[in-house]
């Protein structure tokens, strides 16, 4: 994961970052996933992981998706990619880091910067 920039430095849009994702980790792209009764689409499953992407969204987006991926019995994913947002990649992993939530979250800029947050 930590290369993924070199993979999704010419996409402009979160499709191309989950194909590029989904083509890096050999997964299934918009893979439907049953959680107690209600169905919710990852946009990448390989295996037991599932993967939820966000490109320039707000630092709390996808928890939500990526929760509800956990309560599948699937281990989820977070991957927040910062193209445009770039310049606040240190307040991203900040925050996400306090959160201290259960599932592994990825914080990716363009530039090459990395950060993962994953649990034990």
């Amino acid at each position: 994961m930590e290369r993924l920039h070199l993979y999704i430095q010419h996409c402009v849009d979160e499709r191309c970052v989950r194909d590029e994702l989904a083509a890096l980790v050999r997964g299934r792209r918009e893979v439907e996933v049953r959680a107690h009764g209600l169905t919710v689409r990852a946009d990448v499953a390989a295996g037991s992981e599932a993967y939820e992407v966000k490109l320039d969204a707000e630092p709390h987006d996808g928890v939500g998706q990526a929760l509800v991926l956990k309560a599948a019995g699937l281990r989820p994913h977070l991957v927040h990619v910062l193209r445009e947002r770039a310049d606040l990649f240190e307040k991203y992993v900040q925050l996400l880091k306090a959160l201290r939530l259960d599932i592994c979250i990825h914080v990716v800029a363009v530039d090459g910067r990395y950060a993962s947050l994953c649990p034990p």
